[in-house]
C-alpha cells in the first residue's frame, strides 16, 4: 500500500472528506464518510441498502439489517460468499446499534434539509 494508507474499509463516501483533509481544508462541513488519512482502521465501515436490506461492514463482520431487525451477520473475510449466518451464535448489538445510528442521522439531516452546513 502507499505511504500513509492503512488497510481498513473504504466506501465512496470516504473520498470528499480524504480529499479535503489532504488539501488542509478546515472549514465545518457535512460528511458521512472519513478522512482515511487520518481514521484508525478500526474505525473504518462501509454501509450500503441493497435489496431492502442495510447492510454495515465494520471490523470482521457484515451485518444484514431489514429496517427492524438484525436479519444476519457473517464474518465476511472468511465467509466472502455469506454462507454461514451467525446471528445466533455471534450477535452484534454494538454493530446494530451503530447501523440504526447512521441511518437515523441520514434519514433526519434529509428530511431536515442538513446536508450543508448554514450560516
Amino acid at each position: 500500500l502507499p505511504t500513509g494508507i492503512q488497510p481498513g474499509i473504504a466506501q465512496q463516501i470516504d473520498i470528499m472528506p480524504t480529499i479535503l483533509g489532504l488539501v488542509g481544508y478546515d472549514k465545518p462541513y457535512v460528511a458521512f464518510g472519513k478522512n482515511l488519512f487520518s481514521t484508525p482502521t478500526e474505525e473504518t465501515w462501509a454501509v450500503n441498502f441493497q435489496n431492502d436490506i442495510y447492510q454495515l461492514i465494520k471490523g470482521d463482520y457484515l451485518i444484514q439489517f431489514d429496517g427492524r431487525e438484525t436479519k444476519a451477520i457473517y464474518r465476511f473475510r472468511e465467509d466472502s460468499l455469506l454462507k454461514h449466518n451467525l446471528l445466533q451464535s455471534h450477535p452484534q448489538p454494538v454493530l446494530e446499534k451503530e447501523l440504526k445510528a447512521i441511518i437515523q442521522s441520514y434519514m433526519q439531516r434529509m428530511n431536515g434539509d442538513e446536508l450543508v452546513i448554514k450560516n
